[in-house]
């Protein structure tokens, strides 16, 4: 019986990768491990995670981002949040010394190219608060 079950769930997927892919969704050539590296690099200390979402999905979540851009809204990109102690990125010097240090930040790549598109961060918890509604069109695909 075990084998019928793993037999129907491997059965189950296939045809959901086909009816996924039918749609268009198809893994990038940039990886999410990929997307994730070109944000942290080897630094350690942080908790990162990566969602492939299209443009318009990312300003759906987030208003503030990418308004006035000219990405194309259906591209796919890959947004990676970061959380953290994380050194202020924001141009110009500080009033009255050195720059807060941010709690998330988030990145914003183009999923065939990896060439980054948006950034922002936050002082105000310690996760982008719109992060968890963005989809994740790419959770099955490898790396």
């Amino acid at each position: 019986m075990t084998v019928g079950v793993a037999v129907a769930l491997a059965l189950a997927g296939v045809t959901l990768a086909v009816a996924l892919g039918g749609r268009g969704i198809v893994c990038p050539h940039i990886s999410r491990s990929t997307a994730i590296n070109s944000v942290i690099g080897k630094a350690t200390g942080y908790s990162a995670s990566a969602r492939l979402t299209t443009f318009d999905e990312l300003q759906v979540a987030d208003p503030s981002m990418g308004h006035g851009s000219s990405q194309q809204l259906g591209t796919l990109v890959w947004v990676v949040a970061v959380s953290g102690r994380i050194p202020n990125f924001a141009d110009g010097p500080a009033a009255g010394g050195s720059k807060p240090t941010l709690n998330w930040m988030v990145v914003a790549s183009n999923a065939s190219t990896g060439d980054p598109m948006l950034r922002e961060g936050g002082f105000i918890g310690s996760w982008p608060p719109y992060y968890n509604q963005l989809p994740d069109r790419a959770w099955f695909c490898p790396g």
